[in-house]
């Protein structure tokens, strides 16, 4: 394991979508043509706003981490709800989800430049983990870094919206890190 194993790690992430990515986002959330061309469209607006980041901090063969896009995403989506601009408002949730996947690979790679080692089997607060976790998670940060890019309130929701706390084991094998991978739900429409 790492000499640096336990200090917390903090990085920008660089997220953008490919115009073939752009195609796989409207064809995993089913939008036509006037639906990937709306959806093209909100990205480059949302683009320059984005602030992408992680923290990390490895102990015991896990790997704890919060990552956020910001909340610029946030305001263009209030923006639109506001507005009843609903579809809009939709189509920014798609790409936010479509980027914070984008997101696990990035730190996948910081984890293994760290440790040597890969993410194995993503944990997720709420989902294969008590709601409770989270906020245990977020302490493994708050006592370490003077602001956190996100914060929870007592109903474990995250701010900014497109945030995500998770926890994973480590091993040797680079194994697929997205969240279809990890999850259980075989049924659900969007599962690749």
């Amino acid at each position: 394991e790492s000499k640096r194993a336990g200090r917390v790690r903090t990085a920008v992430l660089s997220l953008c979508l490919t115009e073939d990515e752009q195609r796989e986002l409207a064809e995993r959330y089913h939008f036509d043509q006037a639906g990937l061309a709306r959806m093209t469209i909100l990205y480059q607006a949302v683009l320059p706003l984005l602030r992408p980041q992680t923290c990390f901090s490895i102990r015991e063969q896990k790997v704890f981490c919060v990552v956020t896009l910001g909340a610029g995403i946030d305001q263009i989506q209030e923006k639109c709800s506001r507005e009843g601009a609903l579809l809009d408002a939709y189509i920014l949730d798609c790409i936010g989800s479509f980027l914070l996947e984008k997101a696990y690979q990035q730190i996948n790679m910081l984890v293994f430049k760290e440790s040597g080692l890969f993410l194995q089997g993503l944990s997720f607060p709420g989902s294969d983990l008590p709601i409770t976790k989270m906020q245990e998670i977020l302490q493994n940060f708050t006592n370490k870094l003077e602001k956190l890019p996100i914060s929870c309130n007592m109903a474990c929701v995250l701010t900014p919206k497109k945030s995500v706390v998770f926890m994973a084991g480590l091993g040797e094998k680079r194994q697929d890190c997205g969240i279809c991978a990890m999850c259980s739900r075989v049924d659900c429409e969007n599962r690749r």
